[in-house]
């Protein structure tokens, strides 16, 4: 049975935002034919938030914090912990604090099952912060060298980009790419859809481990919703095999 395994923010749903009804109409289907799951950075109360509850009923699984947390619908079947060092948060808030962008919203380290999710502009950034804020880190490449800096301080850990405005970090071979050994292992080739699948994103080493894992095993990149549903759509109607 082919897996379809989706991220969340910029390929199910907008960032931070409801699941419109065709894309949860279009998922609903495909849960119909194929083995179906998210895996997402955010905790799961965020995927409640933004995936309506009959598409979550019909999942077979949601790999929430980047994998760390695994539910069946409601039911919360396993999840690992970490409890970071108290030198990385020191660390983080001075990054934090150096940081010439102007937009700060508040709850800027977010603690997650196995990971921390750091940003800038904070957790509470508007539509329009979280815009500007991205347009803020494309030009100064902000994200990336905070990941740099953690990586090379703290050498047992992976930090990457996520989202718009935010860094995951997790301890190494804690992160998304745990869930390519996660999935059944008898079924037939997995497509991954993801938004963040250039080296140092965080769908990166899911998809690098999914391609070591078997070659029938595809990556699809997608900019938005709107991409997924071109190639979801495109996948159902050519009828690949259940």
């Amino acid at each position: 049975m082919t897996i379809l395994l989706f991220d969340m923010d910029g390929v199910l749903t907008a960032a931070r935002q409801p699941m419109t009804a065709e894309m949860a109409d279009l998922i609903f289907a495909a849960t119909a034919r194929h083995s179906c799951y998210i895996v997402t950075g955010s905790d799961y109360a965020k995927v409640r938030e933004q995936i309506p509850q009959k598409v979550i009923d019909y999942m077979t699984g949601i790999f929430a914090c980047g994998g760390n947390e695994f539910w069946s619908g409601d039911q919360h079947l396993s999840s690992n912990d970490h409890d970071f060092p108290a030198e990385m948060i020191t660390a983080i808030d001075a990054l934090l604090l150096a940081s010439p962008c102007p937009i700060r919203t508040g709850r800027y380290i977010e603690r997650r099952a196995g990971m921390l999710n750091v940003s800038v502009a904070g957790r509470n950034a508007s539509p329009d912060q979280r815009r500007a804020y991205s347009d803020f880190d494309r030009a100064t490449g902000e994200r990336e060298a905070i990941a740099e800096t953690i990586i090379c301080r703290f050498p047992g850990y992976d930090a990457t980009l996520g989202g718009e405005i935010s860094v995951d970090i997790v301890p190494k071979g804690c992160g998304k790419e745990q869930v390519a050994a996660l999935l059944p292992s008898n079924s037939g080739p997995v497509y991954f859809f993801g938004d963040r699948l250039e080296p140092g994103g965080n769908d990166w080493q899911l998809a690098v481990a999914l391609r070591k894992a078997s070659p029938a095993n595809r990556n699809f990149r997608v900019n938005s919703p709107k991409d997924t549903k071109v190639l979801l759509e495109a996948i159902l109607n050519c009828g690949v095999a259940a």
